[in-house]
């Protein structure tokens, strides 16, 4: 049926059936009404939400970013530490270069270190006997005294050694930032990941407002028609006669027949006083006069 059709139809309906549609349109409209205020404040909390993990998202930015200037500034030491042991290297070998003896002393310093080294990752890994262990200890204490010697005499040769020294010292700050390099790197990358993991729960949040924000719209605009509906329906109702109550149309019904019984019974009595030539009030006349009246158009 087409909607100029049921506008014609509508234009007949009864008053009781204009009626029970406006209330199941202002039924439907108050449903929709409430639904939209529950979606509203759904978009509230979404929003609310959002703006938390704005916050956060921010927040760890903010931190991983003061880490990667201090991860800037360290690598800017590092580079720098590396360089002065290059510069000193160089000049340790040009020194080696006039003194060959020294060179060979501390290639043997350097094979020692290495060999200890060797021997110490042996007992820490390898299962050994107890003799086995000893004997390795034993080996070990021999190379560490030989050591002590060639330092011995690397002292005896103080520009070299004071440079090998400074190597050493350099190399163990160089270590030591290494490590908190490493560590901030971590540190920084975790505040990253949690950062990013946190913008993809925006852009999901995001997504869900997105979709309550369409389902506002199109609930709010089912709320309207059905309001428009509403109003069409109470406009049309003031044009149609509101029937009478039957208990109503009973009662007024039962007023007009004791009316006429009454009426009855006085010109009963008019006709009755006329007869015995009794003087008769206003009433009584008048009430004579339209009964012979009524008489004469019926005859």
């Amino acid at each position: 049926m087409s909607r100029n059709n049921s506008r014609k139809k509508q234009q007949y309906l009864s008053f009781s059936e204009i009626q029970t549609l406006a209330e199941d349109y202002k039924r439907q409209r108050d449903e929709l009404n409430k639904k939209t205020k529950e979606i509203f404040n759904e978009l509230k909390a979404k929003e609310k939400e959002i703006d938390q993990f704005k916050k956060e998202a921010k927040e760890l930015r903010n931190k991983r970013d003061d880490i990667n200037k201090k991860v800037q500034e360290f690598k800017k030491q590092k580079i720098e530490l590396i360089e002065k042991i290059k510069n000193l290297s160089n000049q340790r070998n040009l020194l080696k270069k006039k003194d060959k003896e020294s060179g060979k002393q501390y290639s043997s310093i350097r094979r020692h270190e290495l060999e200890i080294e060797r021997l110490e990752r042996r007992i820490e890994t390898d299962v050994l006997t107890i003799k086995e262990e000893n004997r390795i200890i034993e080996k070990i204490n021999d190379l560490n005294a030989k050591r002590k010697e060639l330092l011995k005499y690397m002292e005896e040769h103080d520009e070299l050694y004071q440079i090998e020294k400074e190597i050493d010292s350099i190399q163990l700050e160089l270590d030591d930032l290494k490590e908190k390099l490493d560590a901030l790197s971590k540190e920084s990358q975790e505040f990253h990941e949690q950062m990013i993991t946190l913008f993809k729960e925006t852009d999901y949040l995001r997504d869900q407002r997105k979709a309550k924000e369409d389902e506002l719209i199109e609930n709010k605009k089912k709320a309207d028609e059905f309001h428009e509906l509403y109003i069409k329906m109470m406009n049309q109702q003031k044009k149609v006669r509101r029937p009478k109550k039957p208990y109503a149309y009973k009662k007024q019904l039962e007023r007009k027949i004791a009316e006429q019984e009454m009426i009855k019974k006085q010109l009963e009595s008019a006709i009755e006083k006329r007869k015995k030539g009794e003087k008769l009030d206003l009433f009584e006349a008048r009430l004579l006069l339209e009964h012979e009246n009524k008489e004469e158009e019926e005859s």
